[in-house]
């Protein structure tokens, strides 16, 4: 589904803000790099009062279903009051972010985290692991609807 909205948004990032990070080496065997999983969520949210999207990247590294790396970072993007305003959907209860912005925040968060995780790892044996590429078709697939009732 995509929207009727293809207009060009404008915003800058606002925001970055790693609101979770653990390394639990003991649960790391580099021996069985191969063997690693990684479980990966994304949600978006939205700041009305300070014309912000958020979108919230979680993703757990795991071996053997014991997880030994977690992060979750949030981007913030401010958006220009033009493109805000675009973004409401008639009653003004909801945004609608458009597929193509969405994926868009999906993938400059991503390449956040990933150098989030380089640094956070230096100086540890897990430096070596890096965030793959992410298929973000998995997690956004259509318009993103931001109910504001709910922020």
């Amino acid at each position: 589904m995509s929207s009727s909205n293809d207009s060009v948004i404008s915003f800058r990032i606002a925001d970055i803000n790693t609101h979770e990070y653990a390394l639990i080496e003991e649960n790391y065997n580099s021996v069985q790099d191969n063997d690693s999983s990684l479980i990966s969520s994304i949600e978006f949210g939205a700041d009305p009062d300070k014309r912000i999207l958020g979108i919230r990247l979680k993703f757990i590294f795991e071996q053997d279903s014991k997880p030994f790396l977690i992060i979750s970072t949030i981007v913030g993007f401010v958006i220009e009051e033009a493109s805000w305003e675009s973004l409401f959907t008639e009653k003004g209860d909801e945004i609608i972010i458009p597929l193509n912005f969405a994926t868009h925040m999906g993938l400059i968060g991503t390449g956040t985290v990933r150098g989030i995780l380089h640094e956070k790892t230096a100086n540890s044996g897990i430096n070596a692991i890096i965030l793959p590429p992410i298929d973000l078709t998995n997690h956004i697939s259509e318009d993103v609807r931001v109910n504001l009732m709910d922020t």
